[in-house]
């Protein structure tokens, strides 16, 4: 039996999924179809090169999750230091506080604390998910994007550069995925 090439990429992301074992990806994809036997799939493996996708994948994997947990850490760092920064104003200057700006004040350290803490949770939760890392690739990248994207549009001059290259990007990437197939 022939299966399209959607069946073929549900085939390799559970194969990744089941961490390359063939016996538990095709017992997975039992239900699905049930005519697929161990030497289908072995055989689609061997011809469309699973392994070394798969060692892809885990590599693409792996520098985004550095990539990502690098960023959120630079951002801690310049948050941190901001709170710093909050915390000095405030023991310099509060006799110098009008009530109003005092609540302004505490608004805006409570809001950058929460922040703080929010950001050191998704940096615990990106270390976990390091150690069991998904195989949508595509989110991922997406996801990666994003939150470049938010981390530049603090540096406009920095967004322009990614506008006037983001073509030549997408250009690379798809080469890059015309080569692997």
């Amino acid at each position: 039996m022939a299966y399209s090439g959607t069946d073929r990429r549900l085939f390799f992301d559970t194969y990744v999924q089941e961490g390359g074992n063939i016996d538990a990806t095709c017992m997975r994809l039992k239900e699905d179809y049930p005519g697929l036997s161990r030497s289908t799939l072995h055989r689609i493996r061997e011809r469309e090169n699973w392994d070394d996708r798969m060692a892809r994948v885990e590599s693409i994997l792996h520098t985004h999750q550095e990539l990502k947990l690098t960023l959120r850490e630079t951002l801690l760092e310049e948050l941190l230091d901001k709170k710093e920064i909050f915390e000095q104003a405030m023991t310099d200057k509060q006799e110098d506080f009008t009530p109003l700006v005092l609540v302004q004040y505490l608004n805006a350290y409570t809001g950058l604390t929460k922040q703080i803490i929010e950001l050191q949770d998704q940096i615990r939760r990106d270390e976990k998910e390091a150690l069991t890392p998904k195989v949508d690739t595509a989110a991922l990248f997406l996801d990666f994007l994003d939150e470049q994207i938010r981390y530049l549009s603090q540096y406009p001059e920095a967004v322009e550069v990614m506008d006037r290259h983001l073509d030549g990007l997408v250009d690379h990437f798809k080469e890059k995925h015309a080569q692997a197939s």
